[in-house]
Order: structure tokens, then C-alpha cells, then sequence
């Protein structure tokens, strides 16, 4: 995975929490997170049928992510959850 695409992750990343952090909308976000990552995967010679599957997993996490956030209690949780799903978004997904 080059640098490229975590810096793209982490700018879309910052986008959906700060979107989901105005809307409390959780589907928003994983749409705005994941819609352009499977977009820059068609754009790099992936087959379709990968992207759209792909695209498909990465907005039912996300959407566990940001759903999670709305459930988890507000304080040091919060930021915990934050901060590891950060880490996997960013470096396993």
C-alpha cells in the first residue's frame, strides 16, 4: 500500500468523523469514507466485480464504526474507538 492512498484514507477519514460529528449520521459517513476509495480502485485497474464487493465490505464496517460511535458512551471510550479504528481503517482496510 503506498503513502498515497493512507494520506487519501486519513484526509476521508477526518472528513467522515467530522461529518458524522454535525449529522450523527452514521450511513453519511461510511458512504463518504468508502464511495471513493472503491472509485480510486476502479480507477487503478481493479476488476469490478472486486471493487464493487470491496467497496461493499468497507461501507458495512464503516458503517459498524460510525454506528458504534453513536452507541459507546461518550468520553474515553469514544476516543478509544476512535483511535483503533483510525489504525484499522487506515492500515489493515
Amino acid at each position: 500500500m503506498s503513502i498515497t492512498i493512507i494520506i487519501i484514507k486519513a484526509i476521508l477519514l477526518v472528513a467522515a468523523l467530522k461529518l458524522y460529528s454535525m449529522k450523527k449520521e452514521a450511513l453519511y459517513s461510511a458512504i463518504l469514507y468508502s464511495l471513493p476509495l472503491m472509485l480510486i480502485a476502479l480507477f487503478n485497474g481493479t476488476h469490478v466485480l472486486q471493487a464493487i464487493v470491496g467497496g461493499g465490505i468497507l461501507l458495512t464496517l464503516s458503517f459498524i464504526y460510525f454506528w458504534l460511535q453513536s452507541t459507546i458512551p461518550k468520553g474515553n471510550p469514544t476516543y478509544s474507538l476512535i483511535g483503533v479504528g483510525a489504525v484499522l481503517f487506515l492500515f489493515i482496510l
